[in-house]
């Protein structure tokens, strides 16, 4: 778990018990990981297919995530029925833009200025640790605050709106998103 109970009470006031909150918890890590990987250091596979062997295929590749360390870069050229496998050494890439962009080297080892129609990346992402605790416990906190209406009439004058919890959710997993983003 990125962040236990006793932080999230750190940041906000609740007399929900620990099973609550480690519920509230496993639902917002589990919403990063789906929309952005595993947590640091899981290492990261990248398959992309470029769809056309008749046309360009590019020099960079881009990463879902940044990357600290590349592991292994598979690429694969031919059709499918005749396809050459050739595990890269790192000699034949380079990593640009803080670890976002993949290039292919045509100086190296196995020499090639484009890639092939295959590729298969494994890498280590950058380590976005803090980043997602503290997204981990605004969305804890936004759960927390959620009561499932649009509004409450108190009385015949005090009316409550309440964000969108759906809207509100989205812009806070999107903040690791811009984080990794480019500049």
């Amino acid at each position: 778990m990125l962040v236990t109970p006793a932080e999230v009470r750190e940041h906000v006031e609740t007399d929900r018990g620990d099973d609550a909150l480690t519920l509230l918890i496993a639902d917002a890590e589990a919403a990063l990981v789906v929309r952005y990987g595993p947590h640091y250091p899981g290492p990261v596979t990248l398959k992309r297919f470029l769809a056309d062997l008749s046309l360009v295929t590019p020099t960079m590749l881009y990463l879902e995530r940044p990357a600290e360390q590349v592991a292994s870069v598979t690429e694969f050229w031919g059709d499918p029925f005749n396809e050459t496998e050739t595990l890269l050494s790192p000699s034949d890439y380079r990593l640009h833009y803080g670890g976002r962009a993949l290039e292919r080297l045509g100086n190296a080892a196995n020499p090639r200025w484009l890639w092939g129609h295959r590729v298969v990346i494994s890498y280590t992402p950058l380590d976005d640790t803090a980043q997602r605790k503290r997204i981990c416990i605004d969305l804890v906190k936004l759960a927390l605050r959620y009561n499932a209406t649009k509004e409450v009439v108190a009385g015949d004058t005090r009316e409550y709106a309440y964000d969108d919890y759906t809207v509100e959710r989205a812009n806070l997993l999107d903040e690791l998103a811009q984080s990794v983003a480019f500049a």
